[in-house]
C-alpha cells in the first residue's frame, strides 16, 4: 500500500535530519543526532510502520550508520544495543535468504552497514562494549558485497580491509569467504559500478596476497573454482 501522507512527511524529515547528521559537520551531527533517534525509533518500533512503509525503515536503519559514525557521544549505550539488536535480526536474513531472492535488498544492507558502524569497526560507539563479535561478523561477512548504496559500500568494503588488516578476521578459516567477497567486488567495478574505491581495491588485492602466502594452494584454487565464470575473471585480471 502506498505510504500516508504523514508517512511521506516523517520520511521527509527524517532525511533533512539525516543530510545533517551525514554533512554538516560535528558540532551539527551532535545537535540533530537525538532527533533523528527519536524518528529512528518511531520508525522500528511502530508494528503499522513495519508493515506499510519499508522506505521509511530502510530510512531509519540508514540513519543509525550515520549516526555511528558522525554522533557517536549522541548515542547512549543502552540505546545503541537495542539498535544494534534490531539491525542483527534484520541482516540475518542472509543466513536463510540469497540476495537475488530477498524482497528488501537495500534494507539487509543497510543493517549490514549499521551492524559494522556500531560495533564492528574500530572507533564505533560499541566496540569496547561488544566483547564477543562472532555472531555479528559472520552475517557482515555473509552479506558482502554492499551492492545497492554505493557510499556504503565503499565505506564497508573498505572496512573490511580495516578488519582483514587488524586480525578481527581469520584468514586460515575465512579465506574461501574473503575470495568470494573480493572477487565479486572487483568484478562489479570492472562493471562500472563504483563499490570500491582504487585504494580499496589495492588493499583487497593485498588481503589475496595475505591468502596466498597463508592458505595452501589446493584450498586457494578449490575456493576460487567455486566462483562464477565472470567474478573469476575480474579476479584473474587485478592479478596480473
Amino acid at each position: 500500500p502506498p505510504p500516508s501522507p504523514r508517512n511521506k512527511n516523517d520520511h521527509a524529515s527524517e532525511g533533512l535530519f539525516e543530510d545533517c547528521v551525514e554533512h554538516c559537520g560535528s558540532s551539527a551531527a551532535s545537535a540533530y543526532a537525538p532527533m533523528l533517534l527519536k524518528g529512528i525509533h518511531e520508525a522500528l518500533d511502530d508494528d503499522k510502520e513495519k508493515i506499510s512503509d519499508v522506505e521509511l525503515k530502510q530510512a531509519a536503519v540508514y540513519g543509525i550508520a550515520q549516526v555511528a559514525r558522525h554522533a557517536p557521544n549522541a548515542l547512549p549505550p543502552a540505546v545503541g544495543q537495542d539498535l544494534l539488536r534490531k539491525v542483527y535480526d534484520m541482516a540475518k536474513e542472509v543466513e536463510t535468504v540469497s540476495k537475488g531472492d530477498m524482497e528488501h535488498v537495500a534494507l539487509v544492507e543497510n543493517a549490514l552497514s549499521s551492524i559494522a558502524s556500531l560495533a564492528l569497526l574500530r572507533g564505533s560507539p560499541l566496540y569496547d562494549s561488544v566483547s564477543d563479535k562472532r555472531a555479528l561478523m559472520n552475517v557482515f561477512l555473509l552479506g558482502l558485497p554492499i551492492e545497492e548504496d554505493f557510499d556504503e559500500a565503499k565505506i564497508c568494503h573498505d572496512g573490511l580491509c580495516d578488519l582483514v588488516e587488524s586480525n578481527m578476521i581469520n584468514l586460515q578459516t575465512e579465506y574461501s569467504t574473503l575470495i568470494r567477497i573480493i572477487g565479486n567486488i572487483l568484478s562489479l567495478v570492472s562493471e562500472g559500478d563504483n563499490v570500491a574505491s582504487t585504494s580499496t581495491c589495492s588493499r583487497l588485492m593485498g588481503v589475496i596476497g595475505k591468502i596466498q602466502q597463508t592458505v595452501d594452494g589446493n584450498s586457494i584454487q578449490a575456493a576460487f573454482s567455486m566462483l562464477e565464470p565472470e567474478v573469476q575473471e575480474a579476479l584473474v585480471a587485478a592479478m596480473q
